[in-house]
Order: structure tokens, then sequence, then C-alpha cells
């Protein structure tokens, strides 16, 4: 049976893994780097959370997380069975101790930053109440200006507060700054 470049073989099975090359006993799983297979894309969200003067909400990604050290929008994963709401809510207080007010889709992506899966990705301008302090897979909470971002861990970050930005739909958060 041919192989493409990425390891994939055309019945639907890794044999290695294509963000480490280690070998795959099961397909799904890598027990060098950890990646998963998900047959289908997993859905994720994020919160773009501003302050009055139009300053953004990052999470400093902790030790042990993706992209360690570089800073994204706070968000993760939605867990099987719960509304990607919840998920927004839960993901924001879990990194920043932040209750989200209110809440506004504003896009989704399908995003392709990691090479071996992609990801749906629902954007929400986010109103919060309470003060920002790091938890969970942060170790740091910052905010900062759109045209003076830090190392950001996925560049679809970049884009989705650009475009808020340029747009005028993202909706100043609670404080910060």
């Amino acid at each position: 049976m041919a192989t493409d470049v990425t390891g994939h073989d055309h019945g639907g099975r890794w044999r290695h893994c294509p963000r480490c090359g280690g070998r795959l006993a099961e397909g799904t799983h890598c027990p060098h780097c950890d990646w998963r297979h998900f047959p289908n894309p997993p859905l994720a969200v994020v919160a773009l959370v501003t302050d009055d003067d139009g300053s953004v909400l990052l999470v400093r990604r902790a030790v042990g997380a993706v992209a360690a050290g570089a800073w994204s929008l706070p968000g993760g994963f939605v867990d099987v069975g719960e509304h990607p709401e919840t998920a927004l809510a839960r993901e924001l207080a879990e990194e920043t101790g932040l209750s989200v007010a209110g809440a506004h889709l504003l896009r989704a992506d399908l995003d392709r930053t990691d090479p071996a899966k992609s990801v749906v990705t629902l954007t929400y301008a986010v109103r919060v109440t309470g003060a920002a302090e790091p938890a969970d897979d942060a170790d740091a909470v910052g905010w900062f200006a759109p045209d003076d971002l830090p190392g950001l861990a996925f560049e679809a970050d970049r884009v989705r507060i650009e475009e808020a930005q340029s747009s005028g739909t993202s909706q100043p958060g609670a404080g910060g700054g």
C-alpha cells in the first residue's frame, strides 16, 4: 500500500508520528511526544478580551503546554457533550480566573497550525468580570496593545486579533491594561 510523505497510509492509519517521526504502536497516540490523532477535527474556543484602550488579554503558556513560554488568547478544547460557550467560560476561568459577563461569536476557523491535525476554532469577543490571575496551563497573564504583541504561540491568534481590531468587532472587557 502506498504511503504519502506524511506517514499516513491510504487506509486511514498513521504508522509514524507526523510531529516527531516516532513509530506509533496503535496509530492514534505517540508515546514519544504525546501527539494524538483525532479522526475528525476537534473543536476549540478562544476568548478575545479587550480593555477600554483596546489592549488584548493574553496568557503565557506554562511548561508542559504546547508552545510553552509563548503567548496566546485564552481558550482550549471543548469537551465531549459540552456547549462551546460553556467551554469558553470554563477555559477562561481555568486560565485567568475571569468570569464571562457576555460573549459574541466573531468567527470560526479551520486552524492548521499543527500539520498533524486541523482544529475548528471558534473565536468569541468576551466581556469579563474579576481580576486576571494565571492558573491551569498559563503561568502569566498580560494586556498588550494589538500593535505590540509578544511572541505568539499561534499565528492564527494574531490574525484573529488584527481582524477584530480592524473591523471594530471586539468588545471591551472589564479592567486590565
